[in-house]
């Protein structure tokens, strides 16, 4: 809400705003679907993503906080997975297209598999 204060000058009047701001994170989390859609088509060498477009990060040592530079232009989806190969949730953040942060609540050694 603002409120308008006359200062008692000519042509002078100050607003006062009070406004709250919330911190955003583009987060990706999983999504369950009651009733998938069609399959899109294949890229070039028949993996999925743009023109075949993919990459695996390998994390050998346990860290709270990957940090993937994986150059492929876009925001592509993450599945990660620990040693033993377990698939695992954590919070995934889009630095930019190029560039994925996963964050963990304990540290975790493992890959990430990016389409």
């Amino acid at each position: 809400m603002a409120k308008i204060i006359d200062t008692g000058r000519a042509n002078t009047v100050v607003v006062e705003a009070q406004r709250t701001v919330a911190a955003v994170r583009e987060v990706s989390r999983p999504v369950k679907v009651s009733s998938p859609g069609p399959a899109g088509p294949r890229g070039q060498d028949g993996a999925p993503g743009a023109n075949g477009a993919g990459y695996t990060h390998e994390q050998f040592v346990a860290s709270t906080t990957w940090t993937i530079a994986h150059n492929l232009g876009f925001r592509p989806a993450v599945e990660l997975y620990d040693e033993g190969g377990q698939e695992f949730s954590a919070d995934i953040g889009h630095l930019n297209e190029n560039t994925v942060i996963v964050t963990t609540v304990t540290p975790v050694a493992g890959f990430a598999r990016l389409n």
